[in-house]
């Protein structure tokens, strides 16, 4: 025959109505905290969506001065290949032209039918690649007439959306370089 003895002064079973799960404090999550802790998550999340707006806006923003400078130094590339039509002043303008009489794209052209071939096609970039109302000037100032070196300003301005509260945003984009 065995016999055991226990360690404890407890009970070997808990009185009657004593609860088995233990401590009320111990048992679990009430109501309200969960509520509290959902408030508190919504809130984070509502903030994380602000910076996701806010970066794609900028994001969005920057894609438009990306653009207005790879358009300016395409326009410099094609005024370099016609240093005649620079001289001339034939790309200096404060508005675009619309249209071209010599397509120089499969056709010989003088320098200056070259230059109103460049403008337009540089315009109808403008068009597509920034938001409608974007403008241009170009102003060529000669800066030594017995080496023929030019200065060239480019300048494109277009509204973009504003960061804080909507509305635009005006925005200009100088491009100085010398031909």
């Amino acid at each position: 025959m065995s016999v055991t003895t226990r360690m404890s002064n407890q009970p070997r079973f808990p009185a009657r109505g004593r609860d088995l799960r233990g401590p009320r404090s111990a048992r679990g999550f009430s109501m309200l905290e969960v509520l509290v802790a959902l408030v508190i998550l919504a809130i984070g999340l509502l903030g994380l969506a602000g910076l996701q707006a806010t970066g794609l806006r900028y994001s969005g923003n920057s894609a438009l001065r990306s653009q207005a400078l790879i358009m300016s130094q395409d326009l410099v590339e094609r005024m370099r290949a016609n240093p005649t039509g620079v001289s001339a002043s034939n790309y200096a303008v404060t508005a675009l032209p619309a249209s071209y009489t010599t397509d120089c794209s499969s056709a010989a052209c003088s320098a200056s039918a070259l230059a109103t071939y460049d403008l337009v096609i540089w315009k109808n970039m403008i068009e597509s690649r920034l938001p409608s109302g974007a403008t241009a000037t170009i102003a060529i100032t000669n800066n030594s007439p017995s080496t023929g070196i030019h200065t060239v300003v480019i300048t494109l301005n277009w509204s973009e959306r504003a960061t804080e509260g909507g509305g635009s945003t005006s925005q200009i984009l100088a491009t100085t370089t010398q031909l």
